[in-house]
């Protein structure tokens, strides 16, 4: 929310963010709460007329530091994954490169 901010300060139109799978202002999770809340904040914000959010999946390539339980979440969807078609193709693994990609995409409409 502050980085949105600041980026109406400098006059930006539009501002992409990283949200979740899921994001639900109503939910009952507080992750996807907070996250939900936090895209009706920034889609709120009457300066910023290109505001987008991404919302991925699990995230897949380097990191800095090693998470056990996510290398087995990482490995495990990497199995299943073919079986997400149709509505739970939101639910595939995607590289943090691709939304990357998207995310410059969508800040040049």
């Amino acid at each position: 929310h502050v980085c949105a901010q600041l980026a109406r300060a400098q006059r930006a139109r539009g501002f992409v963010w990283v949200s979740s799978v899921g994001a639900n202002k109503n939910s009952k999770n507080f992750y996807l709460k907070v996250k939900g809340e936090l895209e009706s904040s920034i889609m709120s914000m009457p300066q910023l007329q290109h505001a987008a959010a991404v919302r991925p999946s699990l995230l897949l390539g380097p990191r800095n530091e090693y998470r056990r339980a996510e290398q087995w979440a990482i490995r495990l969807a990497k199995l299943i994954s073919v079986c997400f078609v149709g509505p739970l193709a939101k639910y595939k693994p995607v590289h943090a490169s691709a939304v990357a990609t998207q995310m410059i995409r969508l800040q040049h409409p």
